[in-house]
């Protein structure tokens, strides 16, 4: 972590952290067949430290990293592709249709109809430096993890009539009376 931590400071002071062409990517982390490689993270970190500066103009890398951000940030890419690997272990997938239906119930994606602006999509992949194959990556490993953890979050619920004597059972108060009676007098 220390030496991500520097890759990011010295990729923050020298415009450098994109990673140079022609070099090969350094690997973070693996997560069974997935990697996850530096210059994503780099490029997240750089994207989060955006939206920090939105709210805090003065924030810098340094910050982000020493309030842990860039920590979260690699544990929710090393989660993601968790989830991930153990989808494609089962046979799940996302089809190109539900990643497309996604894309297109993203507002800032609408054009002035209302509907989905192919235009717009570019504008917003230039404008954050991401690519079409990323942000369909994204969208497929965070509706892949909506599917595999659904059931855990939907709880289940019973009705009232079940849970009112339980519930009841919190408020009530019992009290009662010890006596002795001595065995002879039995």
């Amino acid at each position: 972590l220390g030496m991500i931590a520097l890759t990011f400071a010295a990729g923050d002071v020298t415009g450098l952290g994109g990673g140079a062409s022609g070099m090969s990517p350094k690997v973070v982390a693996e997560v069974g067949d997935a990697d996850v490689p530096e210059t994503e993270l780099v490029q997240r970190a750089k994207q989060a430290l955006q939206n920090v500066q939105q709210q805090n103009p003065t924030a810098d890398m340094a910050g982000l990293i020493a309030a842990g951000g860039v920590e979260g940030l690699l544990d929710q890419m090393v989660t993601a592709r968790a989830f991930a690997d153990f989808a494609a272990a089962q046979g799940m997938i996302v089809s190109k249709r539900a990643v497309d239906g996604e894309l297109a119930s993203i507002p800032s994606f609408r054009g002035p109809d209302g509907k989905f602006s192919q235009m717009a999509y570019e504008s917003a992949l230039q404008q954050n430096r991401v690519t079409d194959a990323q942000v369909r990556g994204d969208i497929s490993r965070e509706r892949m993890i909506q599917l595999l953890t659904a059931p855990a979050n939907a709880g289940i619920r019973v009705g009232s009539q079940l849970a009112l004597p339980y519930a009841s059972l919190l408020l009530e108060r019992r009290t009662g009376a010890i006596g002795f009676i001595p065995a002879s007098a039995v």
